[in-house]
């Protein structure tokens, strides 16, 4: 059910001018486009609860204008709402069932009014309020209805008698998708907002001229996990993954013909300068840095692994693609490259000793899979005796150390 706003509507707009001469144009900081077509689509969250607390919802578009409000004797805009800082979050519903949630946020971003104030930054707090509905499980992704029942923007730092709401008449509907992931959930939340403005002269609500949308992102850049991978001939690529922070993977192949280290985020990130270069955004230690790519939530560094080595693969510059946000928390991962310690790529041993020559003879000539690509010394797609013997190469050889 919606809320109800017990406040009075616009009247005509030959009634309005009567009231007020002003003519105002309204900027708000950071929320989404008329017609929006662009989208980040799901960003990683360890919780999948609702919203988010390390979320904010944006505009993906960065339109000129998120609303337009034209009426009671002004022209009114809003552009790049923030929409942040939930006072809580709460658990999805199951399918065929209807929660409803209220919380409190903010709202930043800058107001113009034309003829009376200059661009000027504000923060205001919000009262919200969700419905959310239950609509598909399939075990991994979840699907939802949702809709903004209230969006209360008043007081903090908005000049005296702006208020923003969301409409008390129109619907404004949205989806949310819930992906269960290793370590957490991709979640992906979109809005199109129906909303009104309080015409600061008279006290008149002013309706939008359409919708913008709302997206969900997460709140900061963050990398979330990481991977040392090879390309194993036909068999595909095999991933070891790799912990942020000691104790570290150890790496038993070969470069092989296509060596990586893949990092994962939490949303799509982009250089801060524009263009990612080995050297600058990546900075490789124990190794050669090649080039960068990156593919969704992805980074991928192409590079070579120096053998027996602490191998340590270092970012900066890098900022979230739709925030701008800038990386925070871990922004390095480290591996121990030790040609021949397959017995247990956790942890492994000490040395490379008769307990990894004989754990790859056990897998040889049995077909790649998961359970035993790292016996794979050199990458090429099948355990033979060329594995044994590049394991044997390196026997005794110590286990590195990262400074």
């Amino acid at each position: 059910m919606r809320s109800q706003h017990l406040k009075k509507p616009c009247p005509s707009l030959a009634a309005s001018i009567r009231h007020c001469s002003r003519t105002a144009i309204f900027t708000l900081g950071a929320w989404t486009a008329i017609g929006a077509t662009l989208s980040f689509g799901a960003d990683f969250f360890f919780s999948d609860q609702l919203p988010p607390l390390e979320g904010k919802y944006i505009d993906p578009n960065a339109p000129a204008y998120w609303q337009v409000y034209a009426g009671c004797s002004i022209t009114a805009r809003l552009k790049n709402p923030l929409h942040i800082e939930f006072s809580t979050a709460s658990s999805p519903p199951n399918v065929g069932q209807t929660l409803t949630y209220s919380f409190t946020s903010t709202v930043s971003g800058d107001v113009t009014v034309d003829g009376f104030i200059a661009s000027t930054f504000f923060t205001a707090p919000a009262t919200v309020q969700i419905e959310v509905t239950g609509v598909s499980d399939d075990g991994t992704v979840r699907t939802f209805d949702t809709e903004i029942l209230q969006l209360d923007v008043s007081g903090g730092t908005l000049p005296l008698g702006v208020q923003v709401r969301e409409s008390p008449t129109l619907a404004s509907t949205g989806t949310a998708t819930i992906t269960t992931v290793p370590g957490g959930f991709l979640i992906e939340n979109t809005y199109d907002v129906f909303s009104e403005l309080r015409n600061p002269f008279n006290g008149n609500w002013v309706a939008s001229t359409g919708a913008g949308t709302l997206e969900l992102v997460g709140k900061d850049l963050v990398m979330i996990a990481a991977a040392s991978s090879r390309q194993h001939g036909v068999a595909g690529k095999f991933e070891l993954d790799s912990p942020l922070t000691a104790p570290h993977r150890i790496e038993p192949r070969q470069n092989g013909a296509d060596p990586e280290m893949v990092l994962e985020f939490n949303q799509a990130l982009v250089a801060a300068d524009g263009t990612l270069d080995c050297g600058a955004e990546v900075v490789v230690t124990g190794g050669t840095c090649i080039g960068i790519s990156t593919v969704d939530r992805d980074l991928i560094v192409d590079m070579t692994f120096d053998k027996n080595a602490c191998v340590t693969v270092a970012v900066s510059g890098i900022e979230s693609a739709s925030s701008a946000t800038p990386l925070s928390g871990d922004s390095d991962v480290s591996v121990l490259t030790h040609e021949g310690n397959a017995t247990n790529p956790d942890q492994g041993d000490t040395q490379v000793n008769i307990l990894d020559l004989t754990s790859i003879k056990n897998e040889l000539f049995q077909p790649l899979s998961a359970a035993n690509f790292w016996e794979d010394i050199d990458a090429n797609g099948v355990i033979n005796i060329l594995d044994l013997a590049n394991a044997k190469n390196n026997l005794f050889a110590p286990l590195p150390v990262c400074p």
